[in-house]
């Protein structure tokens, strides 16, 4: 059964980047603003029970929240049809997040290190 995630993803951020380089690509063609860092938020449906969900995310300091749909793998970094993605200022966030919509219920906080010039994807695990 699926439980309520707290904590800080900011590990599993730099694990995913590290395993999959996961458009986490550092450098003058990201594509950001000079001292801008990306950041997209996804939930895997197999690992939620295969039930449909929406979620949306709220990072501190953001006037908006981004919102996405589970999906069936790993999005590319900074779709915004796939993950909830935000452009942030290099340094820590701290984000909300939870399920909108569908037959999963439950919600995620944490932080995230944003680092200049990087998008990181970062999942939001069902256990």
């Amino acid at each position: 059964m699926w439980q309520q995630k707290k904590g800080s993803v900011r590990g599993l951020a730099w694990l995913w980047c590290a395993a999959m380089g996961a458009g986490c690509g550092a450098g003058k063609d990201s594509g950001l603003p000079e001292g801008m860092g990306a950041v997209s938020f996804w939930t895997d449906r197999a690992e939620c029970g295969g039930l449909p969900h929406d979620f949306c995310v709220e990072v501190e300091g953001e006037s908006a929240s981004g919102c996405a749909s589970a999906q069936d793998e790993a999005p590319p970094c900074g779709d915004p049809d796939a993950a909830a993605s935000f452009t942030l200022k290099e340094g820590e966030s701290d984000f909300d997040a939870s399920v909108v919509s569908g037959d999963l219920t439950g919600d995620w906080e944490g932080t995230v290190t944003i680092v200049a010039g990087t998008c990181q994807l970062v999942q939001l695990e069902c256990v």
